[in-house]
């Protein structure tokens, strides 16, 4: 799974941030030193990311490109409607055009709408029994299905022929599902599931958990940028001294670069965001058999439902008698119970919580410095999570190698969140000058 992220998952990650950096370049360029809104830039770039990786689309179908040359062809007009570059530059946001995005992509964010708004309706049940006689919601499905047919369809075509020496390297996602499932048939001898309904329902939900996530950390990942600029600074000094001919040499570090190298201080700015603002706030796990969770009866088929977020992660925990836990996690002192027992106050956000000097002087990246639970944890965390690290280490690497995230006046700057099937912020503006 690690060689599959690092030889096809990273590179098609790395040609999409390559793109949107682009794309912000020409904004830069044309805001002059003004604010503009980066909600939809960022579903175009985390939407891009993972349909490239799934399903290897290309760049006709993931909107970074269409929406750079339509900048280009109406760049004078806008900045014309926009009005002169302003004396205190910032305080108005700068308006850009909005390409409509192509079928596929439309679809594929209608139907993450949709399940958004059924989980804020009072009966999801209905709203769905209801919402899918809507026309759009019945075009949206039928576009939905009609891609995963053809992209299933497509990388099937590469493994048609079985062989256990020539087997081809997979490229996609899917592909590599469809390599498992090729395999595991084999050797049950039974038919393959290549094109049952369980591997089109995989598939989606591989898409949508690879794009909301994403979304929603970048969204965050650039507040934070622009609002602890320290920190941005301690992140950029970081990359461009692991890099350091890449930006002796004024050049864009390449993916094996940015994989490959060790930045403590790009992983702890990663995982730090990603602690304290969590999309997901908690999970649900069904009790398998009667269990006692600290000195409380649970029977066999109850719903628990695990915070993410919250007491012992972004606020002191809950006080629990040691005598209540069981024996294996008392055992279990390696990592800290509360990050209110450790010199960093967990509402804080303070990267360097992650980073462990070791007794040479070397700063290393801890990843298990104290609680984390955003992946859930043990057999059944994320399967995602080795995507997600590698994606927005590569998103956040690039973002922050050629832009500074200026501060945004308090009018754009609000930190009020949305809540739903997970928890983004409302508001996401940038303000950005070119870094090199």
């Amino acid at each position: 799974m690690v060689l599959i992220l690092l030889k096809v998952s990273a590179p098609r990650i790395y040609e999409k941030v390559a793109q949107f950096v682009e794309f912000w370049n020409l904004k830069t360029r044309m805001a002059g030193g003004r604010a503009f809104t980066a909600e939809n830039d960022i579903h175009i770039l985390t939407s891009g990311t993972i349909t490239a990786v799934a399903l290897g689309l290309d760049d006709q179908d993931c909107g970074i490109i269409q929406n750079i040359n339509h900048l280009r062809s109406v760049q004078q007009q806008v900045v014309k409607q926009n009005g002169k570059k302003q004396e205190t530059p910032g305080q108005t946001p700068f308006d850009f055009p909005n390409l409509p995005l192509s079928e596929q992509l439309w679809a594929l964010h209608f139907l993450l709408d949709v399940v958004h708004k059924s989980l804020m309706s009072p009966s999801p049940k209905l709203y769905h029994m209801f919402n899918n006689l809507r026309p759009t919601m019945r075009k949206a499905l039928a576009l939905k299905n009609k891609l995963l047919k053809t992209q299933i369809v497509r990388a099937a075509e590469r493994f048609s022929e079985p062989s256990d020496t020539h087997a081809p390297e997979p490229r996609t996602a899917l592909e590599s599902m469809i390599q498992r499932e090729i395999a595991a048939a084999r050797k049950a001898r039974r038919p393959s599931k290549i094109h049952s309904e369980q591997m089109e329902e995989e598939l989606y939900g591989y898409i949508v958990a690879g794009h909301d996530v994403t979304h929603a950390v970048v969204s965050y990942m650039t507040k934070y940028l622009a609002a602890y600029q320290n920190e941005q600074k301690t992140v950029r000094a970081a990359l461009y001294d692991a890099l350091a001919e890449a930006h002796t040499s004024s050049r864009q570090p390449q993916v094996n670069e940015i994989v490959n190298a060790k930045i403590p201080a790009l992983d702890a700015y990663v995982k730090e965001v990603i602690r304290i603002c969590t999309p997901t706030r908690f999970i649900g796990k069904e009790a398998a058999v009667d269990t006692v969770i600290l000195g409380h009866r649970i029977p066999k088929g109850t719903m628990c439902f695990i915070q993410l977020h919250g007491p012992t992660y972004t606020e002191p925990g809950i006080p629990v008698n040691d005598t209540s836990r069981s024996d294996t996690s008392r055992k279990h002192t390696d990592i800290p119970a509360d990050w209110a027992d450790t010199p960093f106050a967990p509402e804080k956000f303070k990267p360097e919580r992650w980073l462990r000097r070791r007794s040479n002087g070397e700063v290393v990246f801890d990843p298990n410095a104290g609680p984390f639970g955003s992946f859930s944890a043990g057999p059944r965390e994320c399967f995602g999570k080795r995507l997600a690290y590698l994606e927005l280490r590569i998103i956040t690497a690039l973002l922050v190698w050629n832009f500074e995230f200026l501060p945004l006046p308090s009018q754009l700057d609000s930190w009020e969140e949305d809540d739903s099937l997970l928890t983004k912020p409302t508001m996401t503006y940038v303000r950005l000058r070119k870094a090199i």
